[in-house]
């Protein structure tokens, strides 16, 4: 952590904040891939793309050219500000529903040597980024269309939804649930099923595919030696938020004593968070390792998840707030606390993701922090802008120490484009500039 009170603050005009904007919606159409002529079996190849029905966007198209779980889920809060995007956010959900019906999972990426594991869930949030937040009840007229067009239209979306709840349910107990990545706790692990097996010269460890699974790739929040053993903290807390909304799909499809049990295995979850995970004197919560039954201190932005999706309470939320003063660099909200002496390991200190300072703002605003959420959100503006100006490009990462986008933790040089960095700078732009 950096001796600063406050995150700086810098004065980023709102010409130069409009002209970043319009970059980043023309950069979208840059980024629009398809894979239809993709491989519909997973061979040999590991660099063999997999068939997709539908477009979507990669997060850059150099090394990164291929559709990614977690990335989507991203990409798509910066495409849904946008009103004429409907039918591409629709087609990536789409594509993952699709994934998890015929790999009972969606794929880390569709191409082979990533297609044995997967990454963080956001299904379930994805699924409400598509279905209207109305009820029937409800349907609003839209412009040009008669009430009985729109009540046609929203009972399609309704069949829609009752086959995602269905797919997304599948993803939940198939995987999430299954015999691998439950744990005796009832939480759940990360854990790539396919073990040392090699796809083609594609040869890596079953515990680096199961800490590239974590979706932070790479951090000192896991080990080779602890990765199974672990309960992530984010992870399980994403399944309560697939627990929450399950149950809202289910009322919405009629279905009140399926509800009523996801709302249980909400609750249940909660509580087994709270007590392994909770840290009252750090006021953190923490990945905790089931096999020898202690909290991992590592401490990371992925305490902030339980604000994301609603777990904390309010004590809790107001302790968080005031820790956040422990990421803070020069540049923004940093992966983790301080530098963990793992030099391949690029979420960490001092490094900004793109997701974790959207995680981190609207888990303030959920709870009422709204001048932190904004600072956190103007700070990356004027991270991003700045460099912006510098380089012409917008980045993977950047070093929040330097404010540059140089990365001392580097597995692989840091990559322009970028799918979720454009995402959030676009949804974090038009919330504060009001564009």
């Amino acid at each position: 952590m950096e001796n600063i009170e406050n995150n700086f603050e810098k004065e980023i005009t709102r010409e130069q904040v409009k002209e970043l904007l319009e970059f980043i919606e023309r950069k979208w159409d840059d980024l629009i891939y398809n894979s239809r002529g993709g491989a519909q079996e997973i061979g040999n190849d590991p660099d063999e793309i997999l068939y997709l029905p539908n477009d979507y966007v990669v997060p850059n198209k150099e090394r990164f050219s291929t559709m990614f779980y977690w990335d989507s889920y991203f990409i798509i809060q910066g495409l849904k500000t946008e009103g004429n995007r409907r039918e591409l956010i629709k087609g990536i959900v789409d594509n993952c529903l699709y994934e998890v019906e015929k790999y009972s999972k969606v794929l880390n990426a569709n191409k082979a040597r990533w297609a044995t594991r997967s990454q963080l869930p956001y299904l379930a949030l994805m699924i409400k980024d598509v279905y209207p937040r109305t009820n029937i009840a409800g349907v609003k007229v839209i412009s040009g269309k008669t009430k009985q067009d729109c009540l046609v239209k929203f009972s399609k979306d309704k069949k829609w939804l009752e086959q995602a709840f269905k797919t997304a349910k599948k993803e939940y107990n198939e995987y999430w649930m299954n015999r691998f990545h439950l744990t005796p706790t009832g939480l759940s692990r990360f854990y790539d099923e396919s073990g040392n097996k090699a796809i083609g010269d594609y040869k890596k460890t079953h515990t680096y595919k199961s800490r590239a699974e974590a979706s932070w790739d790479m951090s000192p929040r896991f080990d080779d030696k602890d990765i199974h053993d672990l309960l992530p903290v984010d992870l399980n807390c994403n399944l309560y938020q697939y627990e929450n909304d399950f149950e809202k799909f289910a009322e919405i499809l009629g279905k009140r004593e399926e509800a009523a049990r996801w709302r249980k295995k909400a609750v249940k979850r909660k509580g087994k968070i709270n007590k392994m995970m909770w840290d009252e004197k750090d006021g953190l919560f923490f990945d905790y390792n089931f096999k020898i039954g202690k909290r991992k201190k590592i401490k990371s932005l992925a305490s902030y998840q339980t604000m994301f999706v609603g777990l904390a309470d309010g004590k809790q939320a107001e302790a968080l707030k005031s820790n956040l003063k422990l990421f803070q660099t020069k540049g923004g909200l940093a992966a983790c606390d301080r530098d963990y002496g793992c030099s391949d390991r690029q979420w960490n200190y001092p490094i900004i993701w793109a997701p974790l300072q959207y995680i981190a703002a609207k888990g303030l605003e959920r709870y009422g922090y709204i001048k932190e959420a904004e600072r956190v959100k103007k700070n990356f503006i004027a991270l991003v802008c700045e460099n912006w100006r510098k380089t012409g490009k917008i980045w993977e990462k950047y070093n929040g120490k330097t404010e540059e986008t140089e990365a001392p933790f580097d597995r692989y040089p840091n990559q322009s484009g970028f799918g979720w960095t454009n995402a959030v700078m676009e949804a974090f732009i038009k919330e504060i500039y009001k564009i």
